[in-house]
């Protein structure tokens, strides 16, 4: 946040070129590991010249749009939900294009994955509103305060974003902020619509556990008016658990419902968000119900020794 505007919009829209510049770096910019990745960058060049022309492609491709999207919103503010959603796409939802476009280059999916990118633009959009929602104290605290949330929905509900961390707003932020797990739901459908059809066993593990992270940390911060004061997050035992079950769509869905339950049953019934939010579980829910009929359920222990053979235990499980 420190860098001057000028040197980003200078170096923004050609930083998707020095994944061919074995030479380029930069010092001065970014703190801890993101300033160490900048200072060597030389080394990402020299790894990303080792890949397959397709692959180049689609890298360099997806940061140009993302670097110019994020220039686009350096010169103005997140106001309407439109705007917020464009920018979620610029940060997050690109990133849901570029992999799975990787995932079919490569063949370790279906070719056609990439066919219809939606569903992948909504996954990102989901994981970005989560991180968003929930780092609100963090981004605040930043000078000048990192602020994403679309004035269209916090306008509603106070005069400054800032307001929230006084004590004295409680009640107005409470409402603001399941306003804004609301707006986020609306992603649900889409990621069990991505989800279904993946193959490989690593994508999917890559592709799932952090959508079941990101679900679990709406149960955490909704209706929490500890989130404008603290980060608050899942601890390290239920994501722990969301790692380990989330190997497969069968119980990786049912890891989902769960939370999905865990999120209903936490729903205030006088909040003017609630009926919005239960729409979308219930039928997240009927969704995920209807997609675990079809599928076989994987015995805990196999899929464990399954997944991870470094454990040296050989699957002979039932």
């Amino acid at each position: 946040m420190s860098v001057p505007l000028d040197v980003k919009l200078r170096e923004l829209p050609k930083f998707h070129k020095h994944t061919n510049d074995v030479e380029w770096s930069m010092t001065g910019v970014g703190k801890g590991r993101e300033r160490e990745l900048l200072e060597n960058y030389p080394r990402v060049a020299r790894a990303a010249q080792q890949l397959k022309e397709e692959y180049r492609v689609v890298i360099e491709d997806i940061c140009e749009r993302m670097a110019n999207g994020m220039c686009d919103f350096l010169q103005r503010p997140v106001v309407t939900k439109e705007d917020y959603n464009l920018y979620c796409h610029y940060v997050a939802g690109l990133v849901g294009h570029g992999l799975t476009r990787l995932f079919a280059n490569c063949d370790f999916e279906d070719s056609h994955l990439a066919d219809d990118l939606t569903n992948s633009n909504h996954m990102g959009l989901f994981l970005q509103k989560t991180n968003i929602i929930r780092d609100y104290f963090e981004d605040i605290l930043e000078e000048p305060p990192r602020m994403f949330w679309p004035k269209e929905i916090w306008g509603q509900y106070g005069e400054q974003l800032q307001d929230f961390k006084d004590r004295s707003n409680e009640k107005k932020a409470v409402e603001c902020l399941n306003a804004m797990v609301a707006d986020a739901v609306q992603h649900i459908p889409y990621v069990i619509e991505y989800l279904k059809p993946l193959r490989d066993p690593s994508i999917f593990r890559f592709c799932a556990i952090p959508q079941v992270m990101a679900i679990g940390t709406l149960a955490e911060v909704y209706n929490n008016a500890e989130t404008f004061h603290v980060k608050v997050k899942m601890s390290r035992g239920a994501s722990c658990r969301v790692m380990v079950h989330s190997t497969d769509l069968y119980n990786a869905l049912g890891m989902f419902a769960e939370y999905c339950d865990t999120l209903l049953a936490k729903l205030d019934p006088n909040d003017v968000s609630t009926p919005a939010i239960r729409k979308c579980l219930e039928e997240a829910k009927e969704s995920i119900e209807s997609l675990r009929k079809d599928q076989v359920p994987v015995p805990y222990m196999r899929s464990l020794m399954s997944h991870y053979p470094g454990l040296g235990v050989s699957c002979c499980c039932p």
